[in-house]
């Protein structure tokens, strides 16, 4: 296995995660500054149309990355990066332009999250696919947290609000000269269109010649299956329409038990429990938590196994968000609630927060993996959205009850796990799909193979 090769076409990748996580927190310090400029009326929604872009980006990348390629697809979203933050660099005390630029990068945020998943886990070999994919929640962590940073950093200078939601630019013009010079395309999508030599060349670069002729006959044989069923992959029908309810249902419950809505409004939640500990502060170690958790979760997605701990990732929500909802408007419970918030957002951060991402990845045949995605990821967004609108006026009129509401949400969510997700790892595409009903036994693989005129090198020469 060559990883360096391999290590470095993922953290290209990854640094699309990495703009993802900037454009989420750079706001976070600039607020204060663009309610002073415009206005608390027009604040909620220039903040707010960062995720309508989210939307309508992770709803048209998929299948544009399905026709044009991956590469083209993540090229594409760096320069609406670029522009998004160049806009808002330059449009700090322009509301129209503001507004206009948040929605480009929204739109390349909603990109990135289709986009990037599905690129790590088509390039990743099957045994560590999940560690792999891990890395682009990473990514959005530490975003996150460079960004806190930076507003800290620069909060002082003239004109400190362009710089904080500006900063994005340079990393955006490092992803594109790095998508540009260094990417290379999917193999995957390179076999799904019979370009079989561009893919060979790419496979023998992230693990040597044997596994090149490995993943190439593997995945010519599941390319024969998809196009002989072609039934079973319109979307919206028969199997390939049940999967991808199943991956709409996983991204919808990583946004209904809670988690942004926790995120976003933490200091308020603190402030309303009376903790005792400043909300800021608490909501920097609900930062740090989530950080730290989501690197315990790269080695263990490939060791424990996606569906393990999706379930144990429920339980632990079920547990914190049960004993915040009991304990909620009790002073004398403050500090249980603190770290009920703060065990809540760790097994959040090392079940639900990466491997959501990395199931929807895998479940979804190559051919139509992107548009699946797009669909299924749009809906995630739409939840993050409707939350993001609604939870501080569910909070004031429902109070603790609004925590027994994502408790319900994440019990559902285990049982639906339990039930209907099969466990993805250590399983290359074509054995996902099996298992999913979307291809035929093995049997008939091996009657497509070997009358698709492929010899392994012959093919190739």
């Amino acid at each position: 296995m060559i990883k360096g090769y391999l290590n470095l076409i993922v953290f290209i990748a990854v640094i699309g995660s990495f703009l993802f996580g900037v454009s989420m927190g750079a706001v976070a310090g600039a607020g204060s500054f663009l309610e002073q400029a415009f206005g608390m009326d027009s604040l909620g929604f220039t903040v707010s149309i960062l995720v309508i872009g989210c939307m309508i980006g992770a709803f048209l990348w998929g299948p544009i990355s399905d026709r044009i390629g991956r590469k083209r697809a993540l090229l594409s979203i760096s320069i609406l990066f670029s522009i998004g933050f160049l806009g808002q660099f330059i449009g700090v005390d322009n509301l129209i332009l503001l507004r206009i630029s948040r929605l480009i990068g929204g739109m390349a945020v909603g990109a990135v999250s289709v986009v990037v998943p599905a690129y790590i886990s088509e390039v990743s070999p099957t045994d560590i696919r999940g560690k792999m994919g891990s890395m682009a929640q990473f990514g959005i962590v530490i975003g996150i947290m460079v960004a806190y940073c930076i507003d800290y950093v620069v909060v002082d200078f003239n004109q400190a609000q362009a710089y904080m939601l500006g900063q994005g630019l340079p990393f955006a013009l490092l992803y594109f000269l790095g998508i540009l010079f260094l990417l290379p395309e999917s193999p995957d999508w390179l076999l799904e269109r019979g370009r079989v030599k561009e893919a060979f060349a790419i496979y023998r670069k992230i693990g040597g010649v044997a596994y090149a002729h490995q993943q190439v006959e593997q995945t010519s044989s599941s390319k024969g299956q998809n196009e002989n069923n072609g039934a079973s992959l319109t979307v919206f029908k028969g199997k390939m329409g049940k999967v991808l309810i199943f991956g709409i249902l996983l991204a919808v419950f990583q946004q209904v038990t809670g988690i942004n809505a926790i995120i976003f409004y933490a200091p308020k939640i603190i402030e309303q429990v009376g903790a005792g500990a400043d909300p800021l502060i608490s909501a920097i170690m609900i930062g740090v938590v989530n950080f730290l958790f989501t690197i315990i979760a790269i080695p263990l997605v490939d060791r424990v196994g996606r569906k393990k701990l999706l379930l144990l990732g429920a339980v632990g929500m079920v547990i914190s968000l049960s004993y915040i909802a009991f304990n909620f408007g009790n002073e004398l419970a403050g500090a249980g609630i603190l770290f009920a918030l703060m065990s809540y957002i760790a097994f959040f951060a090392f079940t639900w927060g990466p491997v959501m991402w990395i199931v929807n990845s895998e479940i979804f045949p190559g051919r139509i993996r992107g548009l699946a995605m797009s669909i299924a990821i749009a809906m995630s967004w739409v939840c993050t959205f409707l939350l993001g609108q609604y939870f501080p006026f569910m909070l004031e009129i429902l109070q603790g009850k609004v925590f027994s509401g994502f408790a319900v949400m994440s019990l559902v969510a285990f049982a639906f796990t339990y039930i209907f997700i099969p466990e993805t790892k250590g399983k290359s595409f074509a054995e996902i799909q099996k298992d999913l009903g979307l291809e035929e036994s093995m049997e008939k693989n091996a009657i497509i193979e070997s009358g698709s005129d492929y010899s392994g090198k012959a093919s190739l020469t």
